[in-house]
């Protein structure tokens, strides 16, 4: 099957102005999901704080001890439940926005939260890897420019990275998809079949990826340079209104680049899959 980046943004536009609400609806509910984990992480370190000084003063160095490390424990255990919050209202989003599931705001939820420990999983085998592989270039790059004597060189090693790296985030790109819309569980094989997915057509790919990531950039950078300049116009510091207005438009934009990028990824995955909506559907019946 041809891969067409035209079909990719006009299917990730016809997902939004069709499931616009049901997007806004599932960013909400791990937004406030998120909010209110935070909310739980200050009060509980809040209160450990509190019991730490109490142990303090009280000289036991014991106690002291025992509720610094628990301190150190319950910062771990929420920075990974955050990371995996943060990694299931991405596979919820992509979820909600590809055709190839039911439009259901319920179904998208739990979707992302089955989707989460895979995904994680998958992540975590992919930063063991980065570090590996970022150890071993940044030798093979030391040692190159070293043997050569030129910075030129080692400028070009620098660049064949880059275009190389281009490369494995585009094979892996579609490792969400793959999790939340395919229903692979096994961290492997979901990486595996990502890889896979784009044989033949990674260049293709990476020009949706580049073309979002040029207009996100002009149209962004427009319309910061609209607002700064009308903040700024009087010469004096905006007021407490005009910060306002650009926190919300801030949150507005987070959420438009949010909804877009998932439709833009779950249009990608459907081209690439080669699926339709009526072949999923007996998929997840």
């Amino acid at each position: 099957m041809d891969y067409s980046i035209s079909k990719a943004f006009s299917d990730a536009t016809r997902s939004v102005t069709e499931r616009l609400g049901s997007q806004i609806a599932v960013w909400g509910v791990f937004f406030a999901i998120q909010i209110g984990a935070f909310i739980v992480f200050a009060v509980m370190m809040g209160g450990s704080a509190m019991a730490l000084a109490g142990a303090g003063a009280g000289g036991g160095a014991e106690a002291l001890a025992g509720l610094g490390g628990g301190m150190v424990l319950f910062m771990v255990l929420f920075y990974l439940a955050l990371i995996a919050i943060m990694v299931a209202a991405q596979a919820a989003q992509v979820t909600i926005a590809s055709h190839l599931r039911p439009p259901s705001v319920g179904d998208a939820v739990n979707n992302g939260f089955r989707s989460a420990l895979p995904l994680f999983g998958a992540m975590v085998l992919l930063l063991i890897g980065y570090f590996v592989i970022a150890f071993v270039l940044g030798l093979v790059v030391g040692i190159v420019a070293g043997a050569s004597g030129s910075s030129a060189v080692g400028m070009l090693v620098l660049v064949l990275i880059c275009v190389a790296l281009a490369y494995v985030g585009t094979k892996l790109s579609m490792i969400v998809p793959v999790v939340a819309l395919d229903g692979e569980r096994n961290p492997i094989n979901a990486i595996s079949k990502s890889w896979n997915m784009t044989n033949g057509r990674v260049l293709p790919v990476l020009g949706t990826y580049l073309v979002f990531i040029v207009a996100l950039v002009v149209v962004f950078g427009a319309v910061a340079a609209v607002v700064a300049m009308t903040a700024m116009g009087g010469g004096a510091m905006p007021g407490f209104g005009t910060m306002a207005l650009i926190a919300v438009l801030y949150i507005v934009a987070l959420v438009a680049i949010t909804i877009y990028a998932s439709s833009l990824t779950a249009a990608v995955h459907q081209q690439l899959s080669g699926r339709s909506a009526e072949e999923a559907s007996k998929t997840f019946s």
